[in-house]
């Protein structure tokens, strides 16, 4: 099994949730798949820098982060009145105010984590340099690719790594109901069989029973096919100039952290 769960003997009730990510694993996806549930209502990145948050740890307010407690709380309680569960990416908050968010009781929280991390930073990186995010955000895949820095992919890999760790054991440590789950085990999955399985087990997770209804089924299953969706793949990363070069001093066969295969 690729995911984990954590405090099993919890029965499931419709606590709050948050989808806990770094960029470039899924979540995107997986919060349309979340929200397919008639039984959720997911509020998508509450704190991003561009939505005007007050709390973004980009472009916050000049306050300091334990001066901002009380009124972060009210906000958090506003928003879990609103909606059943909210997206959010690991550097949208300082670290203060998101272990505030997830010790938070009740809660339940999803870790979405990616096990290749080099596949996770050139993503990441091809983004920022083609300002394309998403399916249908420009025309896919662009005529030429760029060379991708190194030392920058080094750099977000380092943080990849070290971030989700942190916060893996934050909530190990505070005892926060939570699941682990990795890019790999749903978006790899080849069967469609597959990955409606993780999604149920997400789904029962949450306090809600499993989808049934035909046309919920078809758009999920459509939601996860990746041949409209998937920005990347094999073929595409061989067009990266310098893709040897990032292979030979970023990949590590023992951890699968390749692009090539």
């Amino acid at each position: 099994m690729n995911t984990e769960r954590t405090n099993p003997t919890v029965e499931p009730t419709q606590a709050p949730f948050v989808l806990l990510t770094s960029p470039r694993c899924g979540s995107t996806t997986l919060s349309e798949c979340l929200s397919l549930h008639p039984g959720i209502d997911l509020s998508f990145e509450p704190f991003h820098p561009d939505g005007g948050s007050p709390f973004a740890a980009e472009g916050a307010t000049n306050h300091s982060p334990l001066a901002a407690l009380p009124e972060f709380d009210r906000a958090i309680d506003r928003l879990f009145e609103r909606f059943d569960g909210i997206k959010h990416v690991l550097h949208q908050l300082s670290p203060i105010l998101a272990r505030r968010l997830l010790r938070r009781r009740p809660l339940r929280v999803i870790l979405l984590r990616r096990e290749n991390l080099l596949r996770q930073a050139v993503s990441n990186l091809l983004a920022f340099e083609t300002s394309i995010w998403h399916a249908g955000d420009g025309p896919w895949p662009p005529p030429k690719l760029p060379r991708l820095d190194i030392e920058r992919l080094a750099a977000m890999m380092a943080y990849y790594r070290d971030s989700q760790r942190i916060f893996a054991t934050m909530l190990c440590h505070d005892n926060v109901d939570h699941r682990t789950l990795s890019y790999e085990a749903l978006f790899d999955r080849e069967s469609w069989v597959a990955r409606r399985r993780v999604l149920d087990e997400l789904f029962i997770f949450l306090g809600r029973p499993p989808i049934r209804d035909e046309q919920l089924l078809g758009a999920l299953k459509r939601a996860l096919d990746p041949a409209p969706n998937r920005l990347a793949s094999t073929a595409l990363y061989r067009r990266i100039p310098n893709w040897r070069e990032i292979e030979r001093r970023l990949g590590d066969a023992s951890l699968g952290w390749s692009i090539a295969d």
